[in-house]
């Protein structure tokens, strides 16, 4: 009697569990009076090669996300990093016109910080406000796409905060907004043209014309800062004034930061465990483990993520003349000593599918259809079983009877991100062993052969 297909699947399953419970290389299942060598077998794999590189974007779009990234980290295994952040303000409608009875109280920027950082938070913070002397804006106007890279002029030596050594801020990485007093002399001239009228206000093209932005930056002289923090899109900046009558009330103006003229910038030297990529390097610029000292880096602050393929797939179908994956589990084991404080693993990371260009196509969905974050197991006990693991049976299957048409869409590796966007604000890292160490990345594949 000749079974069918789909009658060995099911009963394979079963006995597929119970393969779980035993130690075993190979499982071979018989099925009845089978005709011809087509007894179906399920065969557990453990060291099929696993490549692992990491990929370096030299640029990425900063502009626009509502995120402000300020601060500075030297990083043991990434290197240096220095972020900065830019933007413009709408000019807000005149409530002051022909007003009597006003006088100047002050003005502050209000920031909030949200709970995204990297480095060491135990050490003070200086935020330093510097004014721009050029306008924020592209040699195509209508053009408001700002990279990582992009930069334009400030004075550096004059700042704005009236505290010449800057705003030190303690614990940043609360919620609560941080008021940064600015010079006076900014807010009486803006007040006194509110009060009067003054062409500068009158328009937005004026008033940007008169005050470009800013720049926010860090003190990395005499505060030894060593932590970068991601600040949200709350920023302010809002001058008080008191109005005198019966009573004296103090009432503000806020100054909202443009969204189309609001980025980030960073300077970042790799230091000597990250070497230095192939130029011209883009989205395609990769190192292999074995140029990095066997591990593979991701750090969404630097725009570097790292790449999985399997490069010895096509050799399954030798073992059977129809080979079926059951089950593809992927184990990413964090190195040792990587994530001591004040260095932290991410709680979830994302496996997308990527291609030869390595762009973000769909997330790696589990066997069940769901999406995954890596399952994030650690262990506080030995330190040894921490690690990330992802259900790529899907993938695998695919790999293993790819499309008739192959097209630079067509999914061929994996991409480990926190998000699908190059350069997001999450302020992660994460380093990943080869297979040359332990503990390394693993692939557990249960296959079934016919």
């Amino acid at each position: 009697m000749r079974l069918s297909f789909l009658n060995i699947f099911f009963a394979t399953i079963i006995l597929f569990s119970c393969t779980l419970l035993v130690s075993c290389d190979k499982v071979d299942v018989t099925f009845g009076n089978l005709n011809q060598n087509t007894s179906p077998s399920i065969t557990y794999l453990q060291n099929d090669k696993v490549t692992l590189q990491t990929m370096q974007v030299d640029s990425f779009l900063t502009s626009s996300k509502g995120t402000f990234i300020i601060g500075y980290n030297n990083d043991p295994e990434f290197g240096a990093v220095h972020a900065g952040s830019y933007t413009q303000f709408v000019l807000p409608l005149n409530p002051l016109l022909n007003v009597q009875h006003i006088t100047f109280d002050s003005i502050v920027l209000r920031i909030k910080s949200k709970a995204a950082y990297y480095g060491d938070t135990t050490r003070p913070f200086a935020i330093r406000v510097y004014p721009l002397t050029q306008q924020i804006q592209n040699a195509v106007l209508t053009n408001n796409d700002y990279y990582s890279t992009t930069h334009f002029n400030y004075d550096a030596a004059h700042p704005l905060n009236k505290d010449p050594n800057g705003y030190i801020i303690d614990s940043p990485g609360t919620a609560s907004f941080k008021s940064i007093r600015l010079q006076d002399g900014l807010g009486q001239t803006l007040l006194n043209a509110f009060i009067t009228g003054n062409s500068l206000i009158t328009s937005q093209t004026n008033f940007t014309n008169y005050f470009p932005g800013i720049y926010l930056d860090v003190d990395t002289t005499v505060i030894k800062t060593n932590t970068i923090y991601a600040f949200n899109d709350s920023l302010t900046m809002r001058l008080y004034y008191d109005q005198h009558g019966l009573t004296t009330e103090t009432k503000y103006i806020d100054f909202n930061y443009n969204g189309f003229k609001q980025f980030y910038h960073l300077d970042y030297n790799h230091g000597s465990l990250l070497p230095a990529f192939p130029a011209p390097i883009n989205n395609t610029s990769v190192l292999t483990s074995t140029d990095t000292h066997n591990k593979a880096y991701l750090n969404s602050t630097f725009g570097t993520l790292i790449k999985i393929s399997f490069p010895d797939l096509v050799q399954l179908k030798a073992l059977h003349p129809f080979i079926q994956v059951v089950s593809a589990q992927l184990v990413l084991p964090p190195t040792p000593g990587t994530f001591i404080y004040p260095y932290k693993l991410p709680p979830a990371l994302t496996m997308y599918e990527t291609s030869n260009t390595n762009v973000y196509l769909s997330a790696a969905i589990s066997a069940t259809g769901t999406s995954q974050s890596g399952n994030l197991f650690i262990d506080n006990l030995y330190g040894i079983s921490t690690a990330y693991t992802y259900d790529i049976t899907n993938f695998i299957n695919a790999q293993l009877n790819p499309p008739a048409v192959i097209s630079a869409l067509t999914p061929n590796a994996l991409l480990l991100s926190p998000s699908a966007i190059y350069g997001d604000q999450t302020l992660d890292r994460v380093i990943i062993n080869d297979q040359t160490l332990t503990p390394g990345i693993q692939l557990k594949l249960y296959v079934l052969g016919i």
